[in-house]
């Protein structure tokens, strides 16, 4: 099967949720094996429903969360909430206290 994405500058919102979800083999395999119209607007529902499951039933462990944290605090919320975290997002919430326990 071939499958021609058409993911460019205008759809960045879509390229990043493909990055952040789809961040291993077998979520890049479910995403080919269940998507049916290929175009924005079905690309952005079934990266929605796939996210809400992901976060529902195969969310990072919070000792996989803390560890990944200690290295690289905005790549573990990133990973754990299945976002792309901005930075300044990032220090804000440090700067009300928010910390990875």
């Amino acid at each position: 099967m071939s499958l021609m994405l058409n993911v460019g500058p205008d759809t960045r919102d879509i390229r990043n949720a493909l990055q952040i979800i789809l961040n291993n083999v077998e979520r890049r395999n479910a995403f080919l094996n269940r998507i049916v119209n290929v175009n924005a607007q079905d690309i952005s529902i079934l990266l929605y429903k796939m996210k809400k499951d992901y976060l529902k039933y195969d969310q990072l462990s919070n000792e996989d969360f803390i560890k990944l944290y200690a290295v690289n605090p905005i790549e573990a919320l990133s990973v754990y909430f299945l976002e792309t975290i901005d930075v300044h997002n990032y220090w804000e919430w440090r700067a009300v206290g928010g910390t990875s326990y």
